[in-house]
């Protein structure tokens, strides 16, 4: 009868689950002793069939490999080349890690440039148990290495308004939203990106800033001056959606209805990471433009993702 079938299907989803919980480790462009023992640590530290890892040494065979799903971890010789492909695949899965090894030819502009994008870049000649310790820890198979430095202010590599501008075209391309403003507490623009249109810029970023006193206020009162605010509206052919890094820095994204609804849960997780990303950022005054100084945190919102994971955005 029926009833006697049920204890065959229990392990179908089961397996299915863990399967889908693998992480996976892409490993590109790298001398192939070099990649066979770091792959070796890594297995070794993952005791168990919990990771996959696969190698690529040209460009179509990583786009063949992340086409229907993007690596937990791209690791890859640092080049103007690897640069480009990791660049791609984060704009396509923030989630992915990045871990670039260079050598003595590498420039130090290069390695500044994977750095100032919250990449973890290592000499190739650090020893391979070490690499693949590194490795684990940004996927989370082992502790983070209490030896690894994370640079001071004053040792961090500059970024330019162009890489803002990069981190708020991944948002608004995530977010499908029609404009992405990025201003100080008092409603100055710094930066936008999008289509404006018939939109006053001006005023909206005003209207936005005065609309964060009360709020910011209100965590000063619960003795909480860092909480984070979100600010909704809703409205028959525009949505905005606003929040703080900290208290003076706003994010905004505007959407049109006629093209996208937006999803709160969805909206809201992209908003809290690219602020919180934004908030590591400090600009330096200069003649020709401002200068930002950053180190993207790989651990941006983990608790968050921890609860939700993909579910938040499984059913967009």
């Amino acid at each position: 009868m029926p009833p006697a079938r049920i204890p065959t299907m229990v392990p179908v989803p089961v397996i299915a689950k863990a399967a889908i919980m693998k992480s996976r480790i892409l490993i590109y462009d790298l001398d192939a002793v070099k990649s066979q023992a770091i792959s070796r640590e890594l297995t070794s530290l993952a005791q168990g069939d919990t990771i996959a890892i696969s190698t690529a040494r040209s460009v179509a065979a990583v786009r063949l490999q992340t086409a229907h799903q993007s690596p937990n971890l791209l690791l890859a010789a640092l080049t103007n080349e690897s640069l480009t492909l990791a660049r791609r695949i984060y704009e396509r899965s923030p989630h992915t890690k990045v871990l670039f090894l260079y050598d003595t030819k590498v420039s130090s502009d290069l390695i500044a440039a994977s750095r100032e994008l919250g990449w973890l870049a290592l000499e190739q000649a650090t020893d391979s148990a070490q690499l693949a310790r590194q490795a684990g820890a940004l996927i989370g198979i082992c502790p983070a290495e209490s030896s690894y430095i994370q640079p001071t202010d004053t040792q961090r590599p500059a970024a330019t308004l162009g890489d803002v501008q990069l981190l708020l075209d991944v948002l608004r391309r995530q977010t499908h939203a029609q404009l992405v403003l990025y201003t100080d507490h008092l409603g100055n623009l710094i930066t936008q990106r999008g289509n404006a249109e018939a939109l006053d810029v001006v005023a909206l970023t005003s209207l936005i800033a005065g609309g964060f006193g009360n709020a910011l206020e209100l965590g000063r009162a619960m003795h909480d001056p860092e909480a984070r605010h979100l600010n909704v509206l809703e409205g028959e052919i525009h949505d905005v959606y606003a929040t703080n890094m900290g208290s003076n820095r706003l994010l905004a994204l505007v959407f049109d209805k006629k093209f996208v609804e937006p999803k709160l849960g969805f909206v809201w997780l992209l908003l809290k990471r690219g602020a919180a990303q934004l908030s590591q950022m400090r600009i330096v005054e200069g003649n020709l433009g401002d200068m930002l100084c950053t180190e993207l945190s790989d651990s941006l919102n983990s608790e968050f993702d921890r609860i939700f994971g993909e579910d938040l955005t499984s059913d967009i």
